[in-house]
């Protein structure tokens, strides 16, 4: 592919005749670059990756026979696939506020013409020609490999704060982290809603969620679709394949998501809890529990409310479980080796330790007590080995472990 943008090069007069020595993939020569956008002109590669020459006294090629046409604009193209992505990018996100059309000013000069050539063969027509030494990655940019070798292979995070201690592999990394940690800048916002955030592409993912129903990313082994191709692709893994790329160096724990791996490190073998609470003591592993426990316990605000009765909550998935135990017959998670079956996987998880295993894999590390729960755990350990007792009544000088016990000294002694 190199070897045909150096040929290209090499012809005369190029910046003069482009049009008649290049086909696109339409069908139609290139004429008239300045009025071509950059997507649509694809260097005359057909499919076969093969560049077809066009000059003055000959009738361009036609590649594609039955060009397929935008009904939104005079775009066209011999692709399916090119419409497809043409129309997602330039009319389904107009709203964002990116321009519905794209056409480079400068694209009738020479320089630039090759520049943008050279970018759309090595992009969308090579192989990937730039090999990691250390593993089985490969890529199309050698700036991609750069970073990558750093990212895996190396412990060097070269942006720095200059505010805190934080330090990452891409430039793009740290300035997101600036605006996002140390201003309360959040430049992208949506057009629809109060949505703002501070990654452009954030806000594109928002868009598509929240105000279409287009999932444009599609498994082509089952119906599942999504809206970041990121979650197709580990879906994909996790759902058809047996891969867990991401192994901890401590134990033998492997997942599917990079993300999943950094919390069971940090929960597992680090007393790291990052997230703490600017109200009280409360400090955990994950930024979303912090959010739930803020919430929670110093605010009276229940985001989630349920459509069938008074129930509200905190957290998004307590409300389905509630729907699903008191407005729905459905016990989705079943016992293999009993007839139980339940609402929450978590209780599946729990009741297969508890009655199909001898196995209890919380262990006090002041005596012998083992459980199932990490909940009775953690009331044993306040129970038996601290003075603490979290649950106190508003009306006398009863407290408690346990919120149940409370609840029933409160009806028993303050109700009638």
């Amino acid at each position: 592919m190199e070897a045909q943008v150096e040929a290209h090069d090499a012809l005369p007069n190029s910046s003069q005749n482009s049009s008649a020595l290049f086909v696109n993939q339409c069908g139609a020569s290139a004429a008239a670059l300045g009025d071509s956008t950059c997507r649509a002109v694809v260097a005359g590669a057909s499919s076969s990756q093969e560049q077809v020459p066009a000059f003055a006294d000959q009738q361009p090629q036609q590649i594609h026979p039955e060009p397929n046409n935008c009904l939104n604009c005079e775009y066209s193209s011999g692709s399916k696939r090119l419409l497809q992505q043409h129309l997602h990018d330039k009319h389904t996100l107009k709203k964002i506020g990116q321009p519905s059309q794209s056409k480079c000013a400068s694209m009738h000069k020479s320089n630039h013409y090759k520049k943008h050539l050279k970018k759309l063969i090595l992009e969308q027509f090579s192989e990937n020609q730039f090999h990691c030494s250390d593993c089985n990655y490969s890529c199309v940019k050698k700036q991609h490999l750069k970073r990558h070798f750093i990212a895996r292979h190396t412990s060097e995070k070269p942006f720095e704060c200059d505010e805190c201690d934080y330090a990452c592999v891409i430039k793009q990394d740290l300035k997101r982290h600036f605006i996002a940690k140390h201003t309360s800048e959040k430049p992208f916002e949506c057009d629809e809603c109060d949505y703002a955030c501070v990654i452009k592409q954030d806000l594109k993912r928002h868009f598509i969620a929240k105000h279409t129903s287009e999932k444009p990313f599609e498994c082509d082994e089952c119906d599942y679709s999504c809206v970041i191709k990121q979650d197709l692709k580990r879906h994909f893994i996790a759902k058809h394949t047996s891969e867990k790329p991401f192994k901890c160096d401590e134990c033998d724990y492997a997942c599917v998501i990079k993300q999943d791996l950094k919390r069971h490190f940090i929960f597992k073998h680090t007393s790291e809890k990052p997230f703490k609470c600017a109200e009280c003591d409360y400090a955990c592993v994950e930024k979303y529990k912090l959010k739930r426990h803020f919430i929670a316990k110093h605010t009276s605000e229940k985001l989630f409310k349920c459509a069938k009765c008074n129930y509200a909550c905190v957290d998004k998935r307590n409300l389905k479980r509630h729907f699903i135990a008191k407005h729905t017959s459905e016990k989705l998670f079943k016992c293999a080796k009993c007839n139980y079956a339940c609402v929450d996987k978590q209780k599946l998880k729990r009741h297969f330790i508890a009655k199909h295993t001898l196995e209890k894999p919380f262990k006090c590390a002041e005596c012998d007590y083992a459980c199932v729960e990490k909940q009775k755990l953690k009331r044993h350990f306040i129970a038996k080995h601290t003075s603490e007792k979290s649950y106190q009544c508003t009306e006398c000088d009863y407290a408690c472990v346990q919120n149940c016990n409370l609840k029933r000294h409160f009806s028993s002694m303050h109700t009638t």
